[in-house]
Formats: C-alpha cells, sequence, structure tokens
C-alpha cells in the first residue's frame, strides 16, 4: 500500500479521492504497467497481507511503547475502523489489476521476519543473475505457503515456492 495502489485501497476507502478518480486509475493502472514492461522495466507486485487481530496487536502495542508511539497516526485508527471497506476495495484490486503479464504476490505477514524474508525469497528467485543458487528449503521457509500460479486456467494459492517452481516449468 506504499505504492501507486495507494489510489486503489487506501484513498478510494478514506474518502481521499472522487469515485470518478478511482475508477480513472483502475482503468488505466493494468496499461500503464503494461508500458513499463515495455520500456524494459521489471515490476512485482508484492502485497503484505496482515491479519486484522495482528493489526490491532501492533497498534496496541505503538499505543503503549515510548519507543513506538510515534509510528501510529490518526489515520491509522481511522483505517482500522474501515477494516471491511478496505478489505472490499483490496479484493477488487487483486481481481482486476492482478493480470498474467504481472501479478500480485500476496505474502502473509502477520510475522514480520518471515514475510520480509519472503519477499526478499521471492525477489531474488524471480530474477536471473551469476551465481544464483535455489536453496533447498530451511525450517523457516518449510511452512511458507504464500505463492500462487495459473495453471492450465486453474489458479493454485497457498502453495510452497518449490511447488510454485514445478508449476512454473509446466506452464
Amino acid at each position: 500500500d506504499r505504492s501507486w495502489y495507494t489510489r486503489a485501497t487506501v484513498e478510494i476507502t478514506m474518502g481521499y479521492c472522487k469515485k470518478k478518480q478511482y475508477r480513472k486509475f483502475m482503468n488505466k493502472v493494468n496499461g500503464w504497467e503494461r508500458k513499463l514492461s515495455k520500456k524494459g522495466i521489471e515490476l512485482k507486485k508484492i502485497y503484505l497481507s496482515l491479519s486484522q487481530s495482528e493489526q490491532n496487536k501492533r497498534f496496541s502495542a505503538r499505543q503503549n511503547d515510548p519507543l513506538k508511539y510515534w509510528k501510529l497516526t490518526k489515520h491509522d485508527l481511522s483505517m482500522a475502523k474501515k477494516w471491511d471497506i478496505y478489505s472490499f476495495f483490496k479484493a477488487q484490486m487483486f481481481e482486476r489489476t492482478s493480470t498474467t503479464l504481472f501479478p500480485w504476490t500476496v505474502i502473509k505477514a502477520d510475522n514480520k521476519m518471515i514475510a520480509r524474508l519472503s519477499a526478499l525469497q521471492f525477489i531474488l528467485n524471480e530474477f536471473d543473475y551469476p551465481g544464483k543458487e535455489l536453496r533447498v528449503s530451511s525450517d523457516w521457509t518449510s511452512k511458507i505457503q504464500n505463492y500462487q500460479i495459473t495453471f492450465r486456467g486453474t489458479k493454485f494459492k497457498n502453495l510452497s515456492y518449490e511447488q510454485h517452481a514445478l508449476l512454473s516449468k509446466h506452464s
């Protein structure tokens, strides 16, 4: 949500943009991403997904921590009250903007460390580079079930990286 996609989720939820602006964005974003691709830009869309209960825990911790209180804003608290509306627009964003060329990768982020490592692992595995090694799953990665792929017209979700890689080879 720290991208141009705030228009598709946060801005419309909070009323920071008009419905007309929202519709214009949603109608043009896929074409704009294709233009980026034609210019040679590699685009990967990652969404770190936090559960409502974990968000509440983090907000509570921030309110009571003298070192973290500054991380909690009135905007955050207002957004939390609109969880269902935000979730509606988030689902709509995924449905309309996850394309074959630029699919969304959703990473469960209740555990910050694993989410960050998963995002890094995903990005490193997406690109070829000298000395690249695909590592065997370690203990922490064996529990990650965040990958998804459309294979022969069927969408598979919550795959391990190994499952995703296997299906990717055959698609």
